[in-house]
C-alpha cells in the first residue's frame, strides 16, 4: 500500500512534462533539445541558416546598412505625421457633428498615439540586423539552390532552399535526426506552401531584395507631401 502514493507521483510527474520534450536531432556537434517538436523545428531552422551564412562569410554590406536606418527614420516619421493629421482631422470633424461609433474609436486611437516621439535610429537594433542579414543568407541560398519565394511580413522565405540544405548537411553527416517521426515533420513544415497568396514559383530568378535607394527617393517625396500638406 506504500507504494501506491509513489506510484501516483510518478505517474502525475509523466503526465505533467511536455509530450514531446527532448532531444530531437543533433547539428554541427551540438543537440537540438526543446520542449516540443515545433520549438525545434525553429531552433534547427535558424541554426541551419545562421550556419550557411557562417561557412560563406555572408554580411551586410556597408551601405545597405546605413541605408536601412534611413528608410526606418523616414518611414517612422511618416507615421508620426499621418497619426497627426488623421487627428486633427477627426477632431475638426468633431467640431462640425456628432462622431460615429468607428471614428469615436480611431480618434481615441490617435489621441493616445498623439505624443509618440519620431523613433530615430542611430544604429541597427539587434532584431533589424538580424532580419537584414537574414535576407542576404536566403538571397545566397536561393541562388545556389533555386525554388520558390514565399513573402512573408518578417520577410522573404525559401523553404525549398532551406530544406536543401538540410539534405545536403544530412548528407554530410553534419546534422542527424534522433528519430524519423521528427525528421519527416521537419522536412513537411519546408514543402512550398504553393498556394500561399505570396508564393512566387521563380525560377531562375534573381532573388528580390529591396531596391533601397529607389525607396529611401519615395519615402522622401511622400514625407515633403505630407509636410506641405499639414503647413
Amino acid at each position: 500500500m506504500k507504494l501506491l502514493p509513489l506510484l501516483l507521483t510518478l505517474l502525475f510527474s509523466y503526465y505533467a512534462l511536455p509530450v514531446q520534450a527532448g532531444t530531437f536531432a543533433n547539428f554541427n556537434g551540438k543537440l537540438i533539445e526543446a520542449n516540443s517538436a515545433a520549438k525545434a523545428k525553429g531552433i534547427l531552422l535558424n541554426k541551419l541558416i545562421a550556419y550557411y551564412g557562417k561557412i560563406h562569410n555572408i554580411e551586410v554590406p556597408t551601405q545597405d546598412k546605413a541605408a536601412y536606418l534611413t528608410l526606418f527614420n523616414l518611414t517612422s516619421e511618416i507615421s508620426v505625421l499621418k497619426n497627426q493629421q488623421a487627428l486633427a482631422e477627426l477632431t475638426e470633424r468633431q467640431n462640425t457633428r456628432e462622431l460615429t461609433e468607428k471614428e469615436s474609436k480611431q480618434l481615441k486611437l490617435f489621441q493616445s498615439l498623439s505624443n509618440t516621439p519620431i523613433s530615430s535610429l542611430k544604429e541597427l537594433t539587434p532584431l533589424s540586423l538580424l532580419l537584414l542579414n537574414r535576407a542576404y543568407i536566403n538571397k545566397a541560398m536561393h541562388k545556389e539552390f533555386g525554388g520558390g519565394i514565399i513573402f512573408q511580413q518578417a520577410g522573404l522565405e525559401v523553404p525549398e532552399a532551406w530544406s536543401a540544405f538540410a539534405q545536403e548537411q544530412e548528407a554530410l553527416n553534419n546534422l542527424t535526426f534522433i528519430n524519423e517521426s521528427f525528421k519527416s515533420s521537419f522536412y513537411h513544415a519546408l514543402k512550398p506552401k504553393k498556394n500561399h497568396v505570396s508564393y512566387l514559383s521563380s525560377g531562375d530568378e534573381e532573388f528580390p531584395i529591396i531596391d533601397y535607394q529607389k525607396a529611401i527617393t519615395e519615402k522622401k517625396a511622400e514625407l515633403a507631401a505630407l509636410k506641405n500638406n499639414t503647413q
